[in-house]
Order: C-alpha cells, then structure tokens, then sequence
C-alpha cells in the first residue's frame, strides 16, 4: 500500500542497498535485517543497487529492491491457480495449559492410561523443523463431559480457563471454549505442514506431511486432506525464488505470508498426467548431496547406462566428479567404472554396473537428459 501512494507522487528509488544484517557492539545484540532505499522525484539518470561491495547501476530500481520497472503483487485471500486453502488454525490462547512434552505425557499416562484416547501430537513451525513432537489434549465438544471424569484433563482445562479470563478480549471470547484452541482443525486423513518462518539460506522451503493423529499450531501453515502433488509446487525451486523478495522477516528469518507467497503465486494450469508426475516414485534418483545438486543443475544426467558429465564443468570440476563418484545409489547400490567411448554430450561419462531401471524411470531420464541438454545450451 505505501509504494502506491508514493509512485502516485512522481517518486522513484534512486539507490538502494539489499537485505543486510544489522550488528552493534551489544552483548545480546538482536538479529535484524535492514535496507537503505534512497527516494526521489522521477529523473533518467542511472539508479544504483548496492549489496555486500557491488555497485550496480541499472534503469530502474522496483519496490523489490531488484532491477526493473515498478511492479506490485498483491496479496490475495484465496489461490489464484485453483490450489488448495492453506489455513492457520489452532491459535493457542491457552498459557501453555493444554500443551505438553514427552515426559508430562509419560506422567499424565502413568496416572490415567485412558487419558490417552484425548492426546495427539503436536508440532509448531520450529518443531517441525528440528524435529520434535510435543503433545496436547484433542477434546470434541461432544465427548467433553466424558474427558472431564480425568483429574488431568480437568485440571488443564481450569487452568486455560483461568488464564483466558484474565487476558485479553480475544481470550474472554474463547472462556467457554477452554477445552479447545481457537480455530481448532484436524486432517482426516494426512496435512502438509508449512512453518512459517524459516532461515534465511534456504534454498527450499522446509514441508512435509503429517498424519491425523498430529495437529500443528498457529506457527505453521496448513493444507488439509489433498493429494500430494501440492508438495511438488511448494517445495520446488521456483517457488522459493518467488517467495524471498516478497515475504516478510522476523530477525534474519524469512516470515511465509500465504496470501503473498502462495495465493499469489503465478503457476499454470497443470493437467491431471503432471499431477500424476509429480508424486511418481520413478521421476526421482536417491543421489547423495554433490550428485543431487549436480543433477539439479544439469551438469550430469543419465543416458543408456551412463552417467554423463556436462563438458560445462572444467577439468579441475570434472576430476572433482570422478573423484567423488565411486558409488551412487540409484534403484539400488551400483558401481561406476570411467569409460572412454564419445558420448553426445559431455565428458567424461560412467558406466553404470548392474542398474536396475524400470520403464517408467527411463522415460523420466529421457525428460531430464533433454533438459540438462537444453541448460547446457
């Protein structure tokens, strides 16, 4: 809204230097990320873009700090490609009450096994992330006056209720309600999880799947109960080139904003065959890291039993490859040996020993092969 209001006036960005951390000589200093952006009235002189120790001098300089004319996306409330709803549910509101970690679920059991029927696991944007399961207290309003028999149970729930009436007013509305978060959802079968902040060198987005007998908190987005061809878009490269410039900060972190990084997303119409492609388990190779990013990239791919080097790679790069390239899991463990035959494209290539590709996979090689080849163009 407020890049609107300043185009209006005849204003443009005359220089502007790109995301740096903000540091001090404080003991605890915050993480902060920061930009200089220099306004003035529209003239044809050449503008400037400063990051680390480049200077660029470019045209024109857009609301995103990079080289171009003036563009806005507008955030969005629901996708405009015909994606599923990505919501924010479970907003906590509970002073910590209905929450709990492995040991307090131990305790909790250890007096009342049958509590265990109202538990599930939980899990925040971080804990996702790193990894963890914390648990909490699935009460529907139905089976409430049931859950209450349970001292446990009962306890939690007095002391949310306790917490709500004396917070603020969007807590007092929810007093009733103390059994329960606001917004409370659950998949009936499976949900992507999306946190909604995540570092700031990422180069894909952290997602994955949950089963309905885990639920997150507001500090992560979710997509209920969809095929999972969704996690393809999400996780994929382009989407996470379109979400830097565009989404928020919270320190150094990058802050995923739904109606931005993803209503807004520009992403064709796919068909149900691509759908399909995306979750196929035959349009993927097990590579370890180097081989993974090598193969991202075009610099290898397979053709007819041969793992090809791209000629892209210099000397001292492809030694590097050979080097590294003793054993690759591919449908399963294989060897390679160097081969001196000419190949179409790249060199040097590697025979693969024994690779045990169906069909399907050598279609998919084939699709890949093209691309590496058009790359390398």
């Amino acid at each position: 809204m407020l890049w609107s209001l300043i185009f209006q006036h005849n204003i443009e960005i005359s220089f502007a230097h790109t995301s740096f951390k903000w540091s001090n000589n404080a003991k605890n200093k915050a993480g902060v990320s920061c930009v200089i952006i220099g306004l003035y009235k529209k003239r044809l002189e050449n503008k400037y873009i400063y990051s680390d120790n480049n200077k660029k001098a470019v045209r024109a300089i857009n609301p995103y700090l990079s080289e171009g004319e003036n563009c806005i996306v507008m955030g969005s409330f629901k996708p405009l490609q015909g994606f599923p709803v990505m919501e924010i549910k479970n907003m906590t509101y509970d002073g910590g009450n209905l929450i709990f970690n492995e040991e307090e679920k131990k305790i909790i059991l250890q007096k009342e096994p049958e509590v265990s029927k109202y538990i599930v696991k939980l899990q925040s944007g971080s804990d996702f992330i790193d990894n963890i399961y914390r648990y909490s207290f699935w009460i529907e309003e139905k089976d409430l006056n049931d859950a209450l028999q349970f001292n446990s149970i009962k306890e939690r729930i007095d002391k949310v209720k306790n917490f709500r009436q004396n917070s603020g007013s969007v807590a007092k509305s929810l007093v009733d309600k103390s059994y329960c978060f606001r917004f409370p959802k659950r998949a009936k079968n499976h949900m992507v999880i999306i946190p909604r902040t995540t570092g700031e060198n990422r180069e894909y987005l952290p997602v994955g799947l949950l089963d309905n007998n885990t639920i997150t908190t507001d500090a992560a987005y979710g997509i209920y109960d969809y095929s999972n061809w969704i996690l393809g878009i999400i996780m994929s490269k382009m989407q996470i080139v379109w979400m830097k410039p565009l989404c928020g900060r919270l320190g150094t972190s990058f802050r995923y904003s739904s109606s931005i990084c993803y209503n807004s997303f520009p992403f064709p119409t796919i068909s149900e065959e691509k759908k399909k492609q995306i979750i196929d388990g035959d349009n993927g190779l097990w590579l370890c890291a180097n081989h993974d990013k090598l193969f991202e990239y075009g610099f290898i791919y397979f053709d007819n039993q041969k793992m090809v080097i791209s000629n892209r790679l210099n000397t001292e790069q492809q030694e590097f490859v050979k080097k590294i390239t003793t054993k690759l899991s591919v449908p399963k463990t294989v060897e390679f040996i160097v081969s001196e035959n000419d190949v179409p494209y790249g060199t040097p290539s590697f025979n693969i020993v024994d690779a045990d590709f169906n069909d399907n996979m050598k279609h998919y090689l084939e699709l890949h092969k093209t691309r590496a080849e058009h790359m390398g163009k």
